[in-house]
Formats: C-alpha cells, sequence, structure tokens
C-alpha cells in the first residue's frame, strides 16, 4: 500500500515561516538600531510627538539584519518605526519585501504590507499582502490568503502561523499542497518542526497517481514515516478501497492496519470484506481481518455471504495469467466458516476460495446444502463457471444425502464422489469406492419401496433432485423392500447425519441486519485535480 504522504516535500517549503519570528530588528533589547545611511534625515514636531524622518536610500542595521526603503518615520522615545516604500528586510538567506512596514517596540508587534508582501528564502518564496509578526514572542502569521512556493511545490491557504517557541508552523483555510507527484486539499495543518509531525484537521483529500486519501483527522510523522488517517477514513488504490475508523500506515515497515468499521473494497472481483480490525503488508500482498470478519462477494444476479474466526487474503500477480490486470486473490477463512448464497450453502473449519479459477475448497468436518441434498466428505471443492456451480469433487469419507419425507432419507456414499451440474443443478452422481445408495421409489407420488445397493462404483443420473437413472458396475449387490416392511437402522448408511440445523437459511445466518454493506465514500464529490503544479 503506497500512501501520498510518504511524500515529505511539501513540508520543506513550510520551513520558510521560520524566518518570520526571526525579525526582531526592533525590539527592547541592549542592542540598538543602527542607521547606515540616508540621502536626508529630518527632525519633526508631529502632535507634539518629537519625530525623525528618513529620505533616500535609507539603510538600518540591527545584528545581521538589514533593512532597506525609500523612507522612514520613527519615535525613539515611544519606540516605534514606520518604512515605506522598496522596503527590504535583509538577512543572511533570505529576503523579505514589502511597500509599508510598521513597527511598535513597546509591543513587539510588526506588519509588513503591500501589493506583493514576499519572503524568500534559497528554497521557498511565501507571497502574502498582509504580514504580522511578534518580534518578542517569535510568533508571526497572515490571515489574508498566501501562497508558498518551492522548486517542486507549493502550498496554499487563507491563513498561516508560526509560533517560533513552540517550533509550529499551521495553515487554516482551504489550505492546498501541490507537487509533481500529488495534493492535498484540507481545512487545517499543522506541522512541528522539532519532531516532523503534520497534522491535519477537517475534510481532508489527499491524490496522488496511484491513491486517494479522505479523512477528516490525521497526522503523518516524517522522521517515523508513519500515518494515521481517522474520522470516516478511506483510501482508494485503484481497483480496492479500504475504509476504517482509524487507517494507519508505517511505510518503513510495509505495514498497514485498518481498526473500528472496516470494509475492504475490491472492486474488480466485487468482493467486500468487513471486520473490527485487519492488518495488510505490502511486500506479502497480504491482508488479515481478525476481529468479526466477513465477505461478501457479487457473483452476477447472486452473492456469496461468509463469514469466520479469521480471515486471510492474499493478492497474487502472474503476467502470464488471461485476466484484466493479470492478478488473483485467495481468500482464506479460519474457524466456524459458514457460507450463504442462494444455490448453494456450507459450514466448516477452514475454507480457501480461488478468484482466478473460482474454486472452494473446504477442510475439516465441511458439509453443503443444494437444494434438497446435503453433501460431506473429509474434504470438498466445489468449481464455478459463469457464476454457478459446475463440479464438487468430494474426497474421503463422501456422503450424499436428499430428503425424502418425514425421516426418509435417500442416500449415498463411498471413497470418492464427483457431482456434475447443469445449468447449477445437479445432473449427475458418480460414486468411487465402496458405493453403497440408499433410495427410494414412488408410485403417484408416494413412496413405496426403497432400494439398498452396494458395489464398487455407482452412476447417478438426477432430474429435479431425483435420480432419474442409475448404473451399478462391479460386485453388485442390491435389495428392493416395501417401505412398511423394514426397518428404518436397515436403510439408513453408516455415517449419515442430517445436518439441516447447522445449514445458512439466508444471509443474516451470515452477516448482522446492522451491517453496513456498502460505505458512504464521503469524499466522492470532491473534484479531482489534475496533477500538475498549476
Amino acid at each position: 500500500m503506497y500512501l501520498y504522504c510518504r511524500n515529505v516535500r511539501f513540508f520543506l517549503a513550510l520551513t520558510i515561516l521560520v524566518l518570520l519570528g526571526s525579525h526582531q530588528c526592533w525590539s527592547q533589547q541592549k542592542s540598538k538600531v543602527i542607521l547606515r545611511g540616508a540621502n536626508s534625515m529630518k527632525n519633526l514636531k508631529v502632535n507634539g510627538q518629537d519625530i525623525i524622518r528618513y529620505i533616500g536610500n535609507v539603510k538600518f542595521e540591527y545584528e545581521k539584519t538589514v533593512i532597506t526603503c525609500d523612507s522612514a518615520y520613527s519615535n525613539p522615545s515611544e519606540n516605534w518605526f514606520n518604512a515605506y516604500r522598496n522596503v527590504v528586510v535583509s538577512q543572511e538567506n533570505s529576503k523579505l519585501y514589502g511597500d509599508v512596514l510598521n513597527f511598535d517596540g513597546k509591543t513587539s508587534l510588526g506588519k509588513l504590507t503591500g501589493r506583493e508582501v514576499r519572503l524568500v528564502d534559497e528554497e521557498a518564496t511565501l507571497v502574502t499582502d498582509i504580514m504580522y509578526f511578534n518580534s518578542k514572542t517569535g510568533f508571526a502569521y497572515y490571515n489574508s490568503g498566501g501562497n508558498i512556493t518551492t522548486k517542486d511545490s507549493r502550498l496554499k491557504s487563507q491563513r498561516g502561523y508560526y509560533d517560533r517557541n513552540k517550533s509550529n508552523l499551521a495553515f487554516a483555510g482551504n489550505v492546498e499542497m501541490h507537487n509533481a507527484d500529488g495534493k492535498i486539499f484540507t481545512d487545517s495543518l499543522r506541522y512541528d518542526t522539532k519532531i516532523k509531525l503534520a497534522s491535519f484537521f477537517g475534510p481532508t483529500f489527499i491524490y496522488n497517481k496511484e491513491n486517494f486519501v479522505y479523512c477528516e483527522k490525521g497526522w503523518y510523522n516524517r522522521s517515523l514515516e508513519q500515518s494515521s488517517f481517522q474520522t470516516n477514513a478511506y483510501l482508494i488504490n485503484g481497483a480496492q478501497k479500504l475504509f476504517g475508523d482509524n487507517i494507519f500506515y508505517d511505510k518503513a515497515n510495509g505495514y498497514a492496519r485498518l481498526l473500528g468499521q472496516v470494509v475492504v473494497v475490491d472492486t474488480a472481483n466485487n468482493t467486500y470484506v468487513y471486520g473490527d480490525k485487519a492488518n495488510y503488508w505490502d511486500a506479502k500482498k497480504e491482508a488479515e481481518v481478525t476481529d468479526n470478519p466477513y465477505v461478501m462477494m457479487l457473483e452476477g444476479s447472486d452473492t456469496l455471504f461468509l463469514r469466520s474466526d479469521k480471515l486471510f487474503l492474499k493478492t497474487i500477480k502472474d503476467s502470464t495469467i488471461n485476466t484484466p490486470d493479470s492478478t488473483y486473490r485467495l481468500i482464506k477463512a479460519i474457524g466456524n466458516v459458514k457460507f450463504y448464497r442462494s444455490d448453494v450453502q456450507g459450514v466448516c473449519d477452514s475454507m480457501i476460495f480461488n478468484t482466478l479459477d473460482s474454486t472452494l475448497t473446504m477442510h475439516i468436518e465441511p458439509v453443503l446444502w443444494n437444494d434438497v441434498n446435503q453433501m460431506s466428505a473429509n474434504h470438498i471443492k466445489m468449481y464455478s463457471s459463469d457464476k454457478k456451480i459446475k463440479q464438487i469433487d468430494f474426497d474421503g469419507a463422501a456422503f450424499v444425502a436428499s430428503f425424502e419425507e418425514k425421516d426418509r432419507f435417500s442416500q449415498m456414499q463411498g471413497k470418492k464422489i464427483f457431482a456434475r451440474f447443469t445449468n447449477g443443478k445437479l445432473a449427475k452422481l458418480d460414486v468411487v469406492g465402496n458405493g453403497q445408495t440408499v433410495y427410494y421409489t414412488r408410485e403417484n407420488d408416494t413412496i413405496t419401496m426403497v432400494n439398498r445397493a452396494e458395489c464398487s462404483s455407482i452412476t447417478i443420473l438426477v432430474k429435479n433432485n431425483k435420480p432419474s437413472r442409475i448404473s451399478y458396475r462391479e460386485k453388485v449387490s442390491s435389495n428392493f423392500y416395501p417401505v412398511d416392511k423394514i426397518d428404518k437402522e436397515e436403510v439408513t448408511l453408516k455415517g449419515f447425519r442430517w445436518l439441516d440445523g447447522l445449514r445458512p437459511l439466508n444471509k443474516y445466518s451470515i452477516v448482522p441486519k446492522t451491517l453496513t454493506l456498502f460505505p458512504v465514500e464521503k469524499g466522492k464529490n470532491h473534484k479531482f485535480k489534475d496533477l500538475s503544479l498549476n
């Protein structure tokens, strides 16, 4: 999983605001402002105050800061200073430009205004129209819109703040961050320069060439390369969508964790995975859902619902495969597995589903139900095509039973049973090894006879869930009995159990009624912008 916040070059541009808090040019300290030149100066009396006016090529110096302007006024007794036209505040690696500079030494408050107030550094440029600062506290801000640009990135916001003592940069109001790799749109953003932690608040949209992220709260730790997206958070990566109350990503270890109302959507395979906790590993392309996992797979007009104690998902990319994106997925369910589809239901201890060939493999006491048929074995493998069952293979202690009436069941068992389907309906059964059958015959829809037979192999053709033709091969033993002349035990094969109480009856046997099947993409209406710097 690649997350856009791994790209930290945006934050390099933000450090330019550090310069604002260092312009302590006129504060009440032992250091003094030194006049280095002016074409002329004049002492004035204005409203009872002693004012000094400086005109032409005015230049002041304070420690390592140089201020130049066309004209200036100062009141040494009241400790204020105003500079006008072509104002430039220069330090070793930066320059601050504006039209009017006002500074009050008593309050340490200053303001720089102009048609274009610019703070220029070797790495970045900040442009606004009014800049406020406190030379004593090192706090600076703009509130009328500003742009920060570097060689390959840009930040735009309505308001920007810097607190030197707390090493905090903050931006609010339609914050936009751009570079060639991606963009961020958020309501407000704060960056701690000491611990290199960026926090964002309010609806936040993060774009890059591979991903889209939406959240309403989050953070990114540049040092640790870790991110957290919270509150209605989701991430879109191609055909995959990830939702969660908290989406955490550790880039260094290639690990992601999703907590709270987790939903993973695979649109390519129409698969939805739900749970309360999920983990993902980049390198292995593997994910696990460990708390209350569910799976919903849309298969044409039908849907498969599945639950278990744990779910494991693996994405495999193979260029030799003839699929649209050359990928397929393995879904492994462990512990108390049960699933429901309108044409087939099942329970077992563990199961694997392969999206490449739509095969479903069941292990440890697996049981399947199809129409009136109950099917079990040591291992079961079901093949589907065009969203319909094509074949089911039963390996080891294979058993098929069908309800007839009351306590009467047709039965079939053998070492192996192969079931073939036509249009999703059972059409043929092949029993291989130690075949045994019990089936009932009817006259005018009334059961009159029961047949018990044994042989090495059996083939049964099925129509409307009833045997239409039975073929016995090798060492055949067959007997017919009137149903009223035979005990139930004599027509019950060893190992028979009718497990209808375990059968999932509908989707709510799998998923709770309160489950939100389709998460709301709150940020989907936000207009996607191209990834240029324009």
